[in-house]
């Protein structure tokens, strides 16, 4: 129902005469049969005016959230690499291809390091490659390539909190990201993957004043929250610019736009919560990211 924007189920009727050929797969759900009885008399939904309904909307609106979650942290799982690993990866898979002019399609590049004689590190470029293109492909199957974030607030505000509760999440997100920008597979089309993370990290939330995640993360002292936040949205009005095409072109030059880069450091938190505010106000003067500012009550414009 989530993945078509549905709040119900109809009962279908069909002919006596053609009832063999005529059923559909929604019909399971009002079957007579024992077993689906018991199914229906275990779960939080209920047949009414021959309508298959939830008891509420916001029990259907949790499942499909953490349907989307179990299907991401499934899919990184299922790599056998980390969600920072699999950042680094897609990196590493990316630098090789810039380097030698190769096509950063990994179904079926070549992907080959400099000084390519070394076929112990050609082995390993084509197993991580293997590796990205299985999990861009698990992510194709998962929830989150269904159903559409941006017409679910409600969705998309449950994913907030357990982003908020476990960073790791959010890390995972910006690895979906990271490999979806990337042509894994002529054959997948992740455009809504990339399109649902852009909502999950820059889409409003009606229930929390049209606030953002950016605005949640700042509010709860969530700095890596923050950081995560604001390199992914970076990422995504990158990717944009490509698509679309920026003033000046992306070629460098005056058309180049600046970037967040994340580094290893050892300062203090201050320095870094500083370090963040300044990377902020870089992304928002070049247009990369952008946020309504609050009110003393915390509303939006």
């Amino acid at each position: 129902m989530a993945k078509h924007n549905r709040t119900k189920l109809p009962q279908l009727k069909h002919s006596t005469l053609f009832a063999f050929d005529a059923r559909s797969s929604l019909d399971v759900f009002f079957s007579d049969d024992p077993l689906e009885k018991a199914v229906r008399a275990t779960v939080p939904i209920r047949i009414s005016g021959g309508f298959l309904t939830f008891i509420h909307k916001t029990i259907m609106e949790h499942s499909a959230a953490v349907a989307v979650v179990d299907g991401i942290e499934a899919a990184v799982a299922a790599s056998g690499l980390s969600p920072q690993q699999l950042i680094e990866t897609a990196h590493k898979i990316t630098s090789s291809s810039s380097s030698t002019g190769v096509s950063t399609s990994l179904a079926t590049a070549e992907v080959t390091p400099a000084g390519g004689k070394d076929t112990s590190m050609r082995s390993e470029m084509r197993r991580l490659r293997s590796v990205l293109v299985s999990f861009a492909h698990s992510i194709a199957r998962s929830p989150l390539c269904e159903i559409e974030l941006d017409a679910e607030p409600a969705i998309c505000d449950f994913i907030t909190d357990l982003m908020l509760k476990s960073t790791s999440f959010a890390t995972s997100l910006r690895a979906v990201l990271e490999v979806a920008r990337m042509e894994v597979d002529e054959e997948l089309d992740l455009e809504v993957v990339q399109d649902n993370v852009k909502a999950l990290f820059g889409g409003k939330l009606p229930r929390r004043k049209n606030r953002t995640l950016l605005h949640e993360a700042a509010q709860d002292g969530a700095e890596r929250l923050v950081e995560l936040t604001m390199v992914v949205m970076a990422k995504v009005a990158e990717s944009s610019m490509v698509v679309h095409g920026g003033e000046g072109g992306r070629s460098g030059g005056e058309g180049e736009a600046p970037r967040l880069k994340q580094t290893e450091s050892t300062v203090s938190s201050h320095a870094k919560r500083g370090s963040v505010i300044a990377a902020s106000a870089e992304a928002v003067k070049g247009g990369l990211v952008s946020w309504d500012g609050q009110d003393d009550e915390g509303k939006t414009a």
